[in-house]
């Protein structure tokens, strides 16, 4: 269920219907993101990543690109990260608070591109940058340690990524002429010179046979191999799978518009027609195309979003092609729900996201079942700013937390961005002791009365 911050946000958004600004033909919606796009603005939050990860600055593709890692320890993968925002909005706080929970939680190195958005942007440069970017990745890191996650928007280009990965293995293997992705007419041979070696292996002319130093993985799709290969495993948050939706799935989104209130159904249809570019029509019909090869997934929505539909078309489509998937889709939650949330359940799925980035498993061995879950109270913060630092001390030691404004005041924080009256820390009750250890570490007492 819900928790009591979910259904006041919920009752906001309620109030303030966000999704119905956007509710617009193509017409209308190019011109509201054209006057938007005069206000845009990219914002690194500095001060606070210098506190939190190491990172750098990257030009990538001719567009910046952050890459963050954990401080004094060497990263055991690369996560490259889409955030959310329809293709025109730029990355807003919680994108970057969860990233540094990735870094810091699962010693992961994160690729966080700011990619070419519309109305400037269609989709093909949207996707040619991505696969830039993914190049990039691959010169350093082998693709069984690289992990895609994308949310909202950012999980519908990674399902369009795997879908131009397989496209462009077919259309090389009709015309091995030069390497896609490229301007380098050097042929097959150069091409697998340059695109097959991985990091570690001196297998420079793309053999698959096994070196002295690891065996090439399997990069098969089908009949055809990839030119680039998939990750090992994408996660995907709330993604609009299918854009514009079938005339049957907006049937189905009509049902449940009237409580969705971030989404539209006729933002997913103008947007489309503003992205669309017609080498990439086969991008319209992703559950026509052939999904064989794809990587495990991971696919978490809310039951009060509209993009939930697509939920069966995707099992269906996975079984069919045999991908393994792990769909969750969340009673009474909105769009990205996990990252919004400070409630039990949020905090709970949030681990269940962390750990499916680590190791690929849906859960960690031991954790506690998906029931009830003790949480007490072991901290009340004097402001906003203690209660994330105190939030941040014990999600970096894998602690699970969420917090709850004193006195019913989450909904003035809600609104106001921070509550006067204190907050409470919750904690599952299993890690009292280490709480209190930290506690005392940073000159802070755990709270025996809140």
């Amino acid at each position: 269920m819900a928790g009591i911050r979910n259904k006041l946000i919920d009752t906001a958004l309620g109030v303030l219907k966000p999704g119905k600004k956007l509710d617009k033909d193509p017409a209308g919606l190019m011109s509201i993101l054209e006057d938007y796009k005069e206000k845009r603005r990219y914002q690194i939050p500095e001060d606070y990543l210098n506190l939190t990860v190491e990172y750098r600055i990257e030009i990538v593709g001719e567009r910046p690109c952050l890459i963050a890692s954990p401080i004094g320890t060497k990263p055991k993968r690369a996560l490259l990260f889409f955030y959310g925002g329809g293709y025109y909005r730029t990355p807003d706080r919680k994108d970057f608070e969860y990233l540094v929970q990735v870094v810091r939680r699962t010693q992961t190195e994160v690729w966080f591109p700011l990619y070419p958005l519309a109305p400037e942007a269609d989709i093909s440069m949207i996707m040619e940058h991505a696969v830039k970017v993914y190049r990039e990745i691959l010169k350093t890191w082998h693709p069984r340690d690289v992990v895609w996650q994308g949310n909202s928007s950012g999980g519908t280009t990674c399902i369009y990524l795997c879908m131009k990965l397989r496209h462009d293995a077919a259309e090389w293997g009709r015309n091995e002429s030069s390497c896609p992705g490229t301007d380098d007419p050097a042929g097959t041979v150069e091409c697998l010179k340059k695109e097959s070696a991985w990091p570690g292996t001196d297998d420079l002319a793309g053999t698959g046979e096994k070196t002295a130093s690891e065996e090439r993985p399997s990069i098969s799709a089908g009949e055809k191999k990839l030119v680039l290969p998939y990750p090992s495993r994408i996660l995907l948050l709330s993604p609009a799978i299918q854009m514009p939706p079938s005339e049957e799935q907006i049937a189905a989104m009509k049902e449940l518009e009237k409580e969705d209130h971030i989404l539209s159904v006729n933002y997913c249809r103008s947007i489309a027609a503003i992205l669309e570019h017609p080498d990439y029509a086969y991008l319209k019909k992703p559950f026509d195309f052939d999904w064989s090869g794809f990587p495990p997934m991971m696919i978490l929505y809310g039951t009060k979003e509209i993009f939930s539909v697509y939920l069966p078309e995707i099992r269906e489509t996975a079984g069919k092609y045999k991908v393994p998937v792990k769909g969750v889709n969340g009673k009474d939650r909105m769009h990205c729900w996990p990252l919004y949330g400070n409630d039990p359940e949020s905090v709970r799925t949030v681990n269940k996201m962390l750990t499916f980035i680590q190791d690929g498993q849906w859960t960690k061995q031991g954790d506690p079942p998906d029931g009830p879950e003790e949480f007490i109270c072991i901290f009340t913060a004097a402001d906003d700013i203690q209660a994330r630092m105190v939030e941040e001390l014990f999600r970096a030691n894998e602690i699970p937390c969420f917090r709850k404004d004193k006195y019913n005041a989450d909904f003035m924080n809600v609104y106001g961005g921070n509550s006067k009256m204190g907050t409470e820390i919750f904690i599952s009750s299993v890690h009292r002791e280490s709480a209190e250890s930290l506690l005392n570490g940073i000159g802070l007492l755990a709270d025996e009365k809140c």
